[in-house]
């Protein structure tokens, strides 16, 4: 994609010494490495769904036990299988969830604690946010993976000054 490449920019610089006739012209030309996160993010985020709504079980794992850069661990989410929010049918993820989880901690994990129990809608959210923290750990990685640095390629300074 043409957005993750970086992108040349040159700047003109001028500076005056003490006396208006002595002066000089700095001209930098820059290769300004694209913010590739949030380029991912922003402007590629049905690539990134397409990624992560195929079996992204083994995925998931692999960005979990990569560490805090990509998946937080404080995420209370971050432990859960991917197929446990992520089944078809929300009863019976639910109840994965329980027996994976614990009574206990699902009453921690439910998004709206004024109901009993999970509920569809609940799990939906749940789904949300691990869909949520999945996209910005596929976005993360690839940012590791096409990192960029900002290269200087030229810079040219010209002095204007008296002739004695």
């Amino acid at each position: 994609w043409k957005d993750l490449q970086a992108t040349r920019v040159t700047t003109k610089l001028s500076s005056e010494d003490d006396s208006e006739e002595d002066s000089k012209v700095t001209q930098t030309v820059v290769d300004k490495a694209a913010d590739i996160e949030n380029v991912m993010l922003n402007n590629h985020e049905d690539w990134i769904n397409s990624k992560i709504n195929g079996n992204f079980s083994k995925n998931w794992d692999q960005l979990c036990f990569m560490g805090n850069d990509f998946i937080p661990e404080n995420n209370k989410l971050r432990d859960l299988a991917w197929g446990t929010l992520h089944n078809s049918d929300w009863e019976k993820g639910v109840e994965n969830l329980k027996a994976q989880i614990g009574e206990e901690a699902l009453k921690e994990l439910d998004p709206n604690k004024k109901t009993p129990g999970i509920t569809e809608q609940d799990y939906l959210d749940l789904q949300k946010q691990q869909n949520d923290l999945a996209k910005n750990g596929v976005a993360k990685f690839m940012a590791s993976r096409l990192q960029q640095q900002d290269a200087t390629l030229s810079q040219k300074v010209t002095q204007k000054g008296k002739l004695d």
